[in-house]
């Protein structure tokens, strides 16, 4: 089962009373910092529940894309 975004602020919403769109834009900010940290190269570290680190890959081969073809290259946003 997947849980969303949504899902995460409704949950947030009844367990703190916040309406709604509040716990969204809450959820939102939340996640926006920690995609700006992880992009600076930091790792965030959440005691009880697990640490988010960014990690160098190699680059993949150029795939094709079953349903049309195509031939793609993936792209990291770290080298």
């Amino acid at each position: 089962m997947t849980t969303t975004k949504k899902e995460l602020a409704l949950e947030v919403s009844g367990a703190t009373g916040f309406k709604k769109h509040e716990s969204l834009k809450m959820a939102d900010a939340l996640f926006r910092a920690m995609l700006q940290s992880l992009t600076d190269g930091n790792r965030i570290e959440i005691r009880g529940f697990g640490v988010l680190d960014v990690k160098d890959a190699k680059a993949k081969p150029a795939a094709r894309n079953p349903g049309t073809g195509e031939v793609t290259n993936n792209c990291l946003l770290r080298s």
